[in-house]
């Protein structure tokens, strides 16, 4: 082997031993750190956004019991609206009112006199 074929030889091998070595294979080691960590906080926010998500859905489920129980109690609350309206016009309709008169035993009026006066006098302080 000529000197310059050793030379040759001697740099190449001083390159492949200069990547393997140094600053080339911990650029790839980052480079492969950087996305082991990127995978673990994507991985992160798929667990907070779902825990999130069924925290919504569990509370959109309970608003909706709740207000599905607040339609009965409208539809009790208005049947007793209903209820009370009819016995308001009930007791406030002329034979009711007829009957409780008669029931208060009262002498009915006749014959009314009205008293008028004589002239346009009227007292004076």
């Amino acid at each position: 082997m000529t000197n310059f074929a050793k030379e040759k030889a001697n740099k190449n091998n001083h390159r492949t031993c200069h990547r393997n070595s140094g600053a080339g294979g911990a650029r790839k080691k980052k480079f492969r750190i950087n996305l082991n960590m990127l995978n673990k906080i994507i991985f992160s926010l798929i667990i907070v956004f779902g825990v999130y998500y069924v925290a919504g859905i569990n509370d959109l489920t309970v608003k909706g019991f709740k207000l599905q129980e607040l339609r009965v109690d409208l539809k009790e609350v208005e049947y007793d609206n209903d209820s009370l309206e009819l016995k308001i016009m009930s007791t406030e309709s002329s034979s009711a009112l007829g009957e409780r008169i008669n029931g208060l035993d009262m002498v009915a009026v006749g014959n009314i006199e009205y008293i008028s006066s004589a002239g346009s006098v009227v007292a004076i302080k």
